[in-house]
């Protein structure tokens, strides 16, 4: 962990230098009550900064831990300047606790008002950031309760906790960027808690980002219980040009970076709108990002829409819930994808893959319920097609378990109820165990393709597994295993090759469509690889093949002992790499 702490730092120190934080002619401020120990400068933080901003340089002012500071509503303006909190007093050089800036007994304002028609940098280290509540102010911007930043420049935060404020958007944490060609930078650091605030009206209960860029790559920090009217419970983030939003931490405690967060509409944990790019993946392999427990009407974990473009990697979505739709995700005219590493989408610098036997790129538990008990559509995502935007969903070398509601992928056309283009990729992965009526009813023009899946165990309910009714259906290379049920109900336009299924009279004579027992493992503990016996192996051309299956094992074994049927790649999610001894005179030496 101390290496992690090393690099995160050193990550904070390479963030300043390329925003340009000045040291010249800064000076140093000291702040503490009548009475505290040392020669403080300064008996208020805000006499401080008023001090600091007739000087040149980014200021460092050190607030002493002896007391509560309460009714805080501080202002900053056109200023670069280091709040540090954590002094035993006056006198001390290196901070050693956490201080308390509480807005309580204020006027309703921001515990911290930042606003630059500059670049300046500010920094806030070792603060409690509480009781902020602008959502009651009676004249003027009621956003941002714990922290409001207007402007270009850049706001840091490390060993900081934002708690219990109050706003109508930006509940904690509220930053907007004036327009593209001044870029705002929120970089939040390790030991940092977002948590328990409160967007009362509008959007962001933990954070509301406006045009300006999120980077989170911190240890221990996490955005969790926080809760909005609107969208957006933990994050809530728009833009009108390209920005971008980097996550990266396993979380704080034992909660996921986005955890137990809110919101009445879209986007429980997280929600984006327009022209962000959104990267989500860890650099720890013993500690996955993880993305759960977070609640929505829409999209449980993440809403996208009007353009934005989410991409995960390694993640762990799990545990979500919605009580309309879309357990896990939202997607109205955005882009969403989910990815190990190595993967066909390129991983940031610095992201690596989880270690074994961590499960990661997992998809589990996610519920869309409504609120009497009843299933609803998408476990997995809900899907809003829109004219003007593409809207597709990949899952590539995911893991998709155990969720529930009415089917995993449902879809519905924002024009009036006429089609969409809308697309589902669905590729080297499993989907068993899933306690819904049908994997996907897509019925507005969305297509769904299959490649290297492995199907199984979705449900009791005897209706149809596949409902494509204006788009494509395409099966292959892959495993469908749920015998009673029927496969294929409305789909129209169908694209299969190389399967093994349970139930081969829906499709087209073809003998490469097989009907036999696939011969897993040990299905009852949720091992779903493949027999040394198993009709699936060595059965599928290598075309457009990833380098590993679902066990991170190399995909394509050609096994000796076998006759390859149309290659020698073996269908469904995983790839057996040998044959036992006993296997080698081939299956007929099972009857003697």
């Amino acid at each position: 962990m101390a290496a992690n702490k090393n690099k995160h730092g050193r990550s904070a120190w390479l963030l300043a230098c390329v925003m340009g934080v000045g040291a010249a002619n800064a000076a140093v401020y000291t702040v503490g009550p009548k009475g505290t120990p040392g020669s403080c400068t300064h008996s208020t933080i805000q006499a401080a900064i008023n001090a600091a901003a007739g000087n040149p340089g980014t200021d460092e002012i050190r607030i002493s831990a002896n007391q509560i500071w309460p009714a805080q509503a501080l202002y900053v303006e056109n200023h670069g300047v280091d709040l540090i909190g954590g002094f035993a007093n006056c006198a001390s050089e290196m901070p050693t606790a956490q201080t308390e800036l509480s807005g309580a007994g204020g006027v309703s304002a921001p515990v911290v008002f930042v606003s630059n028609t500059d670049s300046h940098q500010v920094r806030l280290n070792r603060l409690a950031i509480v009781d902020g509540d602008p959502a009651f102010a009676m004249a003027g911007s009621r956003d941002g309760g714990g922290i409001r930043f207007l402007g270009p420049g850049g706001l840091e935060l490390e060993r900081v906790r934002i708690a219990d404020n109050r706003a109508s958007s930006g509940g904690g944490v509220f930053v907007q960027s004036y327009s593209a060609k001044a870029p705002m930078t929120l970089a939040i650091g390790d030991h940092v808690q977002i948590e328990d605030n409160q967007a009362v009206e509008g959007f962001g209960g933990g954070i509301r980002v406006v045009g300006a860029n999120l980077a989170l790559a911190g240890v221990e920090t996490s955005i969790r219980r926080n809760s909005a009217e609107n969208n957006g419970g933990g994050i809530s983030a728009s833009s009108d040009w390209e920005a971008s939003i980097v996550i990266v931490s396993a979380g704080a405690e034992a909660d996921g970076v986005i955890a137990d967060n809110t919101s009445l509409v879209d986007g429980g944990g997280i929600h984006v709108w327009g022209s962000y790019v959104v990267r989500l993946y860890t650099d720890d392999p013993v500690r996955p990002l993880r993305l759960e427990r977070n609640t929505a009407r829409t999209g449980g974990a993440i809403f996208a829409e009007r353009g934005a473009n989410v991409l995960l990697w390694e993640s762990i979505v799990s545990d979500n819930l919605s009580s309309g739709s879309g357990a896990a995700l939202g997607l109205d005219g955005a882009r969403i994808g989910s990815y190990r590493i190595p993967g066909a989408a390129h991983a940031p610098a610095g992201a690596v893959a989880c270690a074994q036997p961590i499960l990661c790129n997992l998809w589990e538990n996610n519920i869309s319920r409504a609120d009497s008990g009843l299933p609803r559509e998408g476990a997995i995502a809900k899907f809003v097609g829109n004219p003007s935007f593409s809207t597709e969903l990949t899952l590539e070398s995911a893991s998709v378990r155990n969720n529930q509601g009415f089917n995993l992928f449902s879809d519905v056309c924002s024009a009036g109820g006429g089609q969409c283009a809308m697309d589902i990729l669905l590729s080297n992965s499993e989907l068993v165990g899933n306690s819904v009526q049908s994997l996907a009813d897509l019925e507005y023009g969305s297509d769904l393709q299959l490649d290297l899946c492995t199907v199984a165990e979705i449900g009791a309910i005897n209706a149809p597994m596949f409902n494509v009714g204006a788009g494509l259906l395409g099966l292959n290379r892959s495993i469908i295993w749920q015998p009673g049920r029927a496969i294929i109900g409305n789909s129209q336009i169908l694209n299969t090759g190389h399967l093994l299924v349970h139930d081969t009279s829906q499709f087209p004579p073809d003998p490469g469509i097989r009907s036999a027992d696939p011969r897993f493992i040990d299905p009852a503990n949720g091992n779903w690889q493949l027999m040394p016996d198993s009709p699936a192996l060595d059965s599928a051309p290598v075309f457009e093949t990833p380098l590993q299956d679902l066990a991170r094992a190399p995909r394509v074994v050609d096994l000796p002992q076998l006759i390859n049927l149309a290659g020698p790649v073996d269908l469904g999610a995983w790839e057996r790499q040998e044959i036992d001894v006993i296997f080698i005179d081939g299956f007929d030496s099972l009857a003697n």
